[in-house]
């Protein structure tokens, strides 16, 4: 699970204690990357802290380069620019719920160039949201 340091404090704060939530066991087990320039240490309660890296674009690279299971990277708008923008991001997973909320930051950078995507799942809920799953086809 990759996390920049304004998510993972959002996460740290509720997740490792959240005991009536079925994904917590699984979420806290996971191991856990903090992008940030700011934090020196990620601890995670009881559970094994995270590690802080300075150069997320590096240490994508180098956790890219590893065999196992794929990285998770949830919220961290700034940081999925970043790394879209560095061709690191493979896919895309976005949950559109029914709720408008008016303003706020873009899903993709502006300004980058064009990045074909191939919708590979459309997946609608029964609460009106949908799942919508790209992936990366070039660029």
């Amino acid at each position: 699970m990759l996390l920049g340091a304004r998510t993972y404090r959002l996460f740290v704060d509720y997740w490792p204690t959240a005991t009536n939530e079925v994904i917590a066991p699984r979420l806290n087990a996971l191991r856990k990357v903090v992008a940030s320039t700011t934090l020196d240490a990620a601890p995670w309660g009881d559970w094994e802290p995270g590690v802080v890296v300075r150069d997320a674009v590096a240490a994508v690279r180098e956790l890219k380069a590893e065999d196992g299971k794929d990285i998770i990277l949830w919220g961290s708008i700034s940081l999925f620019h970043t790394l879209f923008t560095e061709g690191l991001v493979d896919e895309v997973q976005l949950r559109v719920c029914p709720l408008v909320l008016g303003a706020g930051k873009s899903v993709f950078p502006t300004g980058a160039d064009s990045v074909p995507l191939e919708l590979v799942e459309a997946k609608p809920w029964a609460s009106g949201g949908v799942l919508l799953r790209y992936q990366r086809t070039g660029g």
